[in-house]
């Protein structure tokens, strides 16, 4: 079966006023699509994250292209409606599209090679002219593959980029492009009773088994207990090891591990902090409130865009969050815009007790780690779905593909 080769537009974060061609290898032929971040080189030895803008056939000789490295993620991170906005945006602003994807994108889901130094073993040593030369070598000896700036700070010497230049030209050193991975998933690790001791036969066994290991008894009593429903029947359930380990101690913990009554798993977690507390109902909107909520709804009908008009306190928020529920409930996503992060918090509270976990929130106090998780989390479904977002200016970048309000 003949494959036929495409090609791909990638959109790169340079302030330029247009895409770059590459060639989809046949590995990434059923793998890449549009929206899609993927790994390519540029440059004689760089390498960039970019998002595929579009994918055709090949309409020129495929020798003058180079390949697509490398697709980091299972699925695209971006929609064709986004990549449309960016275009509009690129083309009303005057910027590149690279500019925009820059501005648009939380810098943890934007990769780039950064140089790394290496010694070159077969390097004769009398080569190098200064004690400052020297110098670098040896501290690259003892600590293999640093940057630039680390071997710079590590050294404190003031001209160490012009005798970094210097060896490099020598050939005592040797430059190695290495990808920056700047998002990582936040882990912890959970204990839960092994599958043998979800009966209570095997349970009563291992508890006679520990007659004398009474703090390891406690302990053991205590998961027991978390894992029983009301009826009394066991099921497997995630303990944090961070709670048990503060209330029964570390020691304790490694010898039920070690003698495999409970097991150890590690697991992603959320860096933001999940909403606990009990749903309310949302509030009986009063006469005026029920007035302005119908006209609104009318108006949408014909027009994309209701201004809602009133004094602080007058109750606006109320029929937003009535306007919300309708919109959440049609399986539609809303973006909540405010003008500053200072008035998030009051906000926050009120829409997570009616909301509670479908609550995103999107600004730049919050960490770039956290950013991302948000970014990724829109839309995706299951428990981590966050189909409400509370944000500021950057958030109407976020990846709706189903904006309702």
């Amino acid at each position: 079966m003949n494959v036929v080769s495409r090609c791909a537009e990638i959109i790169l974060p340079f302030p330029v006023g247009q895409t770059f061609t590459y060639l989809i290898p046949n590995e990434l032929l059923h793998r890449v699509q549009v929206g899609m971040r993927v790994i390519v080189p540029f440059g004689k030895k760089r390498f960039y994250s970019g998002i595929v803008e579009s994918i055709h056939p090949l309409e020129e000789d495929a020798g003058k292209l180079k390949e697509i490295d490398s697709a980091p993620d299972e699925y695209a991170l971006i929609n064709q409606k986004q990549i449309d906005f960016w275009k509009w945006m690129a083309n009303y602003y005057l910027c590149s599209i690279g500019e925009v994807f820059k501005a648009a994108l939380p810098s943890g889901l934007k990769l780039e090679s950064e140089t790394r130094l290496l010694i070159n073993d077969f390097f004769d040593l009398n080569k190098l002219k200064t004690d400052s030369q020297k110098s670098l070598y040896r501290l690259l000896e003892s600590n293999p593959s640093l940057s630039i700036e680390e071997l710079s700070s590590l050294s404190g010497l003031n001209k160490s980029h012009a005798e970094l230049i210097k060896m490099l030209d020598l050939g005592a050193i040797i430059p190695m492009e290495k990808l920056k991975e700047k998002y990582k998933p936040k882990t912890e690790f959970f204990v839960s009773l092994c599958d043998d001791y979800l009966h209570e036969k095997n349970l009563n066994i291992v508890l006679d088994s520990l007659a004398r290991a009474a703090r390891q008894k406690e302990a053991l009593m205590f998961i027991i207990n978390k894992c029983m429903d009301e009826n009394g029947r066991i099921s497997k359930v995630d303990i944090k090891l961070s709670e048990l380990s503060e209330a029964f101690g570390n020691q304790t913990l490694s010898t039920l591990i070690k003698k495999e009554i409970l097991v150890k798993t590690e697991k992603k977690v959320h860096r933001i902090e999940r909403y606990t507390g009990p749903l309310k109902e949302a509030f009986q909107l009063n006469e005026e409130q029920s007035i302005a909520f119908k006209k609104i709804n009318t108006l949408h009908k014909s027009k994309n865009v209701v201004l809602l008009h009133g004094i602080t306190s007058s109750g606006k928020t109320e029929i937003y969050i009535h306007l919300i529920r309708e919109v959440l409930k049609k399986g539609k996503q809303v973006l909540y815009l405010l003008p500053e992060i200072a008035l998030t918090s009051q906000i926050v509270v009120r829409l997570q007790e009616v909301f509670g976990n479908e609550v995103g929130i999107y600004h730049s106090k919050f960490s770039d780690s956290e950013r991302v998780e948000v970014y990724r989390n829109l839309g995706i479904g299951g428990e981590d779905a966050c189909n409400l977002i509370l944000g500021v200016r950057s958030a109407i970048f976020l990846p709706f593909d189903n904006l309702g309000l």
